[in-house]
């Protein structure tokens, strides 16, 4: 048996392994972020909800489980951050919890899975295969290969050219060398068929070279960069199968092979093995069932959990991948139209003033006209405030279209209404930014706005707290600080959620519960392409921001190598010595074992060297509060001319006057976090530049990505190549990532079954709205085990 003590101290090694392998999200099967979750939630469920003393410890193990359901959307900085305080407060808590816990014993570990997958596995891999979570038979026969290949898949070397999808490439290790700069090293490895060779590189990856043997088979999929200096991969773990010489021979007899995700201990040939055992014990069990009116539907459940595992071409495998997800996302879009049905027959018993005495004032003291695009959407916003049931709207607006302005409007009507209204913010740079926003625009129509921080003097808080309960406040802008049990309003009404996808769902819920079905508008700098909004914001409302105020100029972007980095000094130069400043971005914060350049190390150089006698400041996710907001204060003033960050400055920092932001070893970022950290110039009326400066060595996906960057500022198109380049992630709890480890639904290529998904679901509820009927029970039936609790959630999606 194992205790909660036991349980919780387990967490801690993933953890430790994550900051080994730079925050990759790899240091366990499914990801980092899916194993925390399922242990909070198996923790949980073993605490009686009533049992006082355990409160507490529900509140922790729920904050972590929710800071963790975002985790592939931060910044590697922010998860560095995210992970070491987690492994700071889990210590905190194996500390206080005595070694036999007061708390209930959770089940054995054997317990935790079914008795017809437990018979499955071989004992000495069970606490791995634990890690996968998977737990029912159900889950293991849907755990779906990442790759059928056959021979007709390889491309030979010499025929790998610049592309967007990749090949699959069949090679031998013929060559290895090490290069060492200090604690960091790179390992270059030469792999070569018949027609060629490339060099496979590896940085600080020093557990894999027991691994690189001369003539061992290696399965590439990648695409090779075609450079003067040969072809190149950067090496990821996610891209390579080590094969055996059975696997190699079937391959080149024309076989087809499914590769599962993989670790040293599952094996390919122990999920082949389990796999096959499961088909061949249980297969007469799995439910013939398929959905005739669809062209993803027809082929029965059984004979598609067939061939995934065991297809006879790569062709059955495709069908019955499309078949399978087209069961995942017809029940998601099934629950996403509930939920929306649920929200619909909401009372929030309000209404609203849209022509009162504040509004009219704002109208006639604005010094500039709304877009077209904020015109609509404001319109959009006043019609749905004027329904019986709550607002759920989710606002995408590009980087500087004016999304504040529209929430300020939406304020005001809330005022003119006697109604409160709170502004949620991810952090507190971007609360700070909006409140001095949010002041400027509303207090001359007298409006009341207060700012609510978590490290407020006791007596300030004490007060604003006590101004809010009694509605002397109108409009309250902060971060997690809201949620905070203490925080109360006399009529909560409206809610604004800023950068929505950096909340969890029950973050959202708590909020919400603070009213009574509060209107709620989301909004984003994030471009969501139309799949992901289809599955992730399926039951919320769309506005559009896709205009800027007139009188802003194209930022004008250039991709740099390494080697140019003195053209790019001499030209901020050059700006600083006309008055503008410049952002100069570092992916992390200090020197770590990578070859990354870090702020803190390159703030000195540039203080003492590059930019001596210019005015260069420091902003990192690691400093105090008082020390960001001086540094942003003296920035923002001009006091301060150059400066060095890290992606803290992503979202919501608005300074009229920088005209430069440069991001160095820019091959690290996504196009959406790129397109942000160039969103912080192009704001007042001086042409601004982006400078994108990448490492001598980059991966083909990072030559794309730069490409991109350059021919279009476009935020929505940039965010379909990103969707098509990386994926989207998990579709509840992650937005941005790539493909999740054993997952059978894929955005970049499912496009169509979301939208087949869609359409049926709308026709089978408008034809049996509760699935009662024996031709909908599978579909009821696999709604209720995946989004049960799900649906009892404030409205929030």
């Amino acid at each position: 048996m194992t205790s909660v003590r036991k349980q919780l101290e387990n967490c801690l090694k993933p953890l430790r392994l994550e900051e080994k392998q730079d925050f990759a999200n790899k240091s366990v099967m499914r990801g980092l972020d899916n194993y925390l979750m399922a242990q909070c939630d198996q923790i949980l469920k073993s605490l009686p909800l009533e049992f006082g003393e355990t409160e507490e410890f529900q509140t922790f193990l729920k904050e972590l489980r929710s800071s963790f359901s975002q985790y592939m959307t931060l910044s590697s900085q922010e998860r560095r951050q995210l992970v070491v305080e987690a492994q700071k407060r889990i210590k905190e808590w194996v500390d206080k919890l005595p070694r036999e816990s007061l708390f209930p014993k959770l089940s054995s570990e054997k317990g935790s899975l079914s008795d017809s997958v437990l018979q499955l596995i071989p004992k000495e891999k069970q606490r791995a295969f634990q890690l996968t979570g998977l737990k029912t038979l159900d889950d293991l026969l849907h755990y779906s290969p990442k790759w059928a290949v056959q021979g007709s898949s390889f491309t030979p070397i010499a025929q790998c050219i610049n592309r967007e999808e990749p090949y699959f490439i069949l090679a031998r290790i013929n060559g290895i060398s090490e290069v060492r700069r200090g604690p960091r090293v790179m390992v270059k490895v030469v792999l070569q068929d018949a027609t060629g060779y490339l060099n496979w590189v590896w940085f600080n990856r020093p557990y894999l070279k027991k691994e690189l043997t001369n003539g061992r088979w290696v399965l590439l999929h990648e695409t090779p960069q075609v450079s003067k200096w040969g072809k190149q991969v950067i090496g990821k773990a996610e891209a390579f199968e080590f094969l055996d010489p059975s696997e190699e021979q079937a391959l080149r007899e024309g076989k087809v092979i499914v590769f599962y995700p993989s670790t040293n201990t599952l094996t390919q040939f122990f999920w082949r093995n389990i796999m096959g055992l499961a088909l061949g014990k249980y297969r007469q069990l799995i439910p013939s069932s398929k959905y005739s009116y669809s062209i993803f539907g027809k082929i029965p459940l059984s004979e598609a959990i067939q061939e995934i595992h065991h297809p006879i071409s790569l062709e059955s495998f495709e069908r019955a991948r499309k078949r399978l997800a087209f069961e995942e996302l017809l029940a998601l879009q099934t629950f996403l139209i509930v939920k929306r049905r649920a929200i619909e027959k909401r009372e929030k018993g309000r209404q609203y003033k849209f022509d009162g005495e504040k509004v009219l004032k704002f109208r006639k003291s604005i010094p500039y006209q709304l877009t077209e695009a904020q015109k609509k959407v404001v319109k959009e916003i006043r019609e749905d405030l004027a329904k019986p049931h709550p607002m759920n709207r989710l606002l995408q607006g590009d980087v500087g279209s004016g999304k504040t302005l529209v929430a300020a409007i939406s304020f005001l009507y809330a005022a003119d209404s006697n109604l409160q209204s709170a502004f949620m913010a991810p952090t507190e740079i971007l609360a700070q930014q909006h409140y001095a926003s949010l002041v400027n625009l509303l207090e001359p129509v007298g409006l009341r706005v207060l700012l609510l921080t978590s490290d407020m003097k006791a007596k300030a808080k004490r007060e604003a707290l006590e101004m809010l309960a009694l509605g002397k406040v109108d409009v309250a802008v902060g971060t997690h600080a809201l949620l905070e049990e203490n925080v109360g309003f006399k009529n909560l009404g409206f809610i604004v959620i800023d950068e929505r996808h950096k909340f969890g769902v029950l973050q959202r819920a708590v909020l919400e519960g603070k009213g009574k079905w509060p209107d709620c508008l989301m909004m984003t700098a994030t471009p969501f392409p139309r799949a992901l909004v289809l599955t992730e914001y399926g039951d919320t409302d769309l506005s559009l921001l896709d205009e800027f105020p007139k009188g802003r100029k194209a930022i004008k972007t250039f991709w740099k190598n390494e080697s140019q980095k003195n053209e790019v000094y001499t030209f901020a130069k050059e700006r600083i010595l006309k008055r503008e400043q410049v952002f100069w971005v570092f992916p992390v914060v200090e020197e770590s074992k990578t070859f990354l350049k870090s702020a803190i190390q390159m703030h000195q150089h540039f203080q003492k060297e590059v930019f001596h006698g210019f005015k260069v400041g420091l902003l990192h996710g690691k400093m105090k509060k008082e020390e960001k907001e001086a540094v942003m204060a003296a920035f923002s003033k001009n006091e301060i001319q150059l400066l060095v960050a890290t992606t803290v400055i992503e979202v919501g920092i608005d300074i009229p006057n920088a005209t430069v932001v440069v991001v160095e070893h820019a091959e690290r970022f996504g196009l959406a976090q790129l397109h942000q950290l160039r969103g912080r110039v192009g704001r007042g009326r001086n042409q601004s530049f982006c400078f994108l400066i990448t490492s001598p060595l980059i991966s083909s996906d990072a030559i794309k990505r730069m490409k991109i960057m350059i021919e279009t500022l476009d935020g929505f198109k940039l965010s379909e190549l990103d969707l098509k380049m990386r994926g989207p992630g998990e579709i509840f709890g992650v937005a941005q990532s790539g493909r999740r480890e054993g997952g059978i639904v894929d955005l970049k290529r499912d496009v169509d079954v979301v939208d087949e998904a869609r359409k049926a679901a709308t026709t089978i509820l408008e034809g049996d709205p509760k699935l009662l009927s024996e031709d909908n029970k599978g579909l009821r039936q696999n709604l209720e085990t995946k989004y049960r609790d799900l649906l009892d959630l404030a409205q929030m999606s």
